[in-house]
Parts: C-alpha cells; structure tokens; sequence
C-alpha cells in the first residue's frame, strides 16, 4: 500500500504541486487519511487511472461536479478523464466508509442504542 508521503511525491510527478502559502499542517499522515488514500490508490491500479481521477469520480457519483483545479491543459485533460470512470456499487460503497464522518454526541450514543 501507499503512503501519504509516496502520494505527494506521484502527484508532484504528476505535474501538482502544493501551494506556496499550503503549510504542512495540511497533509498530516493521519491513520483516517492513510486509509482513504490506500482505498483510492487500490481502485486507480484497476482502472489504471490516478487517485485523484478516482477521487473525481467518486465525487462526480454524488451528482457534484468537482472543481478542477488544472494549471495546465495536461492537468485538465487528466480531470476529464474521472467522467469516464463508472465505479462499482462495492468501491463506492468502499470510498464512502472510508470518507464517513462521526456525527458525535449524540448520534453516536442513539445509534448504540438502537443496535
């Protein structure tokens, strides 16, 4: 599997880099954040596409349509490509536990409860 550090150097590679003003603080390697990168990382291997362009995909399933964020024409036509991507119920399912967010007290308490 692949660590957040060895995405940033592929992304990097990849023509995107961080933002002068970005500050480390932002890319704290998380065990939450390992783990959705690891997900997103297994799935491109199959589609042999980015994360990123899983990631747009993902997004775009939600019927939302990501920001691009290209520099260059390169970047953009590397975008576009995530409208291609028809993710599987089960790697949709699979991305969507691995972004969930804890809705804390007192959901969490009511849903221990309900069993």
């Amino acid at each position: 599997m692949i660590n957040a550090s060895k995405f940033l150097v592929l992304s990097k590679e990849a023509g995107y880099s961080r933002d002068s003003h970005s500050t480390d603080a932002e890319y704290s390697e998380d065990e939450k954040t390992k783990l959705i990168i690891d997900g997103l990382v297994g799935i491109a291997e199959k589609y042999e596409a980015t994360p990123g362009q899983i990631a747009f995909a993902w997004t775009l399933s939600k019927n939302a349509f990501p920001l691009l964020g290209a520099r260059n024409i390169n970047q953009f036509e590397q975008s576009i490509k995530a409208a291609e991507i028809n993710l599987t119920a089960e790697e949709l399912a699979h991305l969507d536990a691995l972004n969930s967010i804890s809705l804390g007290y007192p959901h969490d308490l009511l849903n221990t409860v309900r069993g």
